[in-house]
């Protein structure tokens, strides 16, 4: 398996989880023991000390009364990413390696339509 290039994914999952949670008035302390999990469970998660497993993340899922959409894709009030422009074409442009040529394409116009 390779490691994922974009740590950033880890760092919104974790501020996702803590404002949904919040959202909901749910202690961090709650939901770990509402989980069967230690009371720290959920605060390392959060401090993104470790990720939970698919089964645990789809348990989170069941207990906030989410999708798991609304913890993995940004929303409007998301922070922008504070990462440069180089910085974003240097993870990319590995990744663009595994695409095929129609996945290429729908990338080059989809970029394209950013491009004044």
């Amino acid at each position: 398996m390779k490691k994922n290039p974009v740590p950033l994914q880890a760092q919104d999952f974790a501020l996702r989880l803590s404002k949904l949670r919040e959202s909901k008035e749910i202690s961090a302390c709650t939901m770990s023991y509402d989980l069967g999990h230690s009371r720290s469970y959920i605060n390392g998660i959060e401090l993104q000390k470790y990720l939970p497993s698919f089964t645990e993340f789809i348990e989170i899922c069941n207990y906030l009364n989410v999708t798991p959409n609304d913890l993995f894709l940004p929303t409007s009030d998301s922070p922008p990413l504070e990462i440069s422009p180089t910085q974003l074409l240097a993870i990319l442009l590995p990744l663009c390696d595994e695409l095929n040529p129609r996945q290429v394409s729908y990338l080059y116009y989809l970029l394209r339509d950013f491009l004044p």
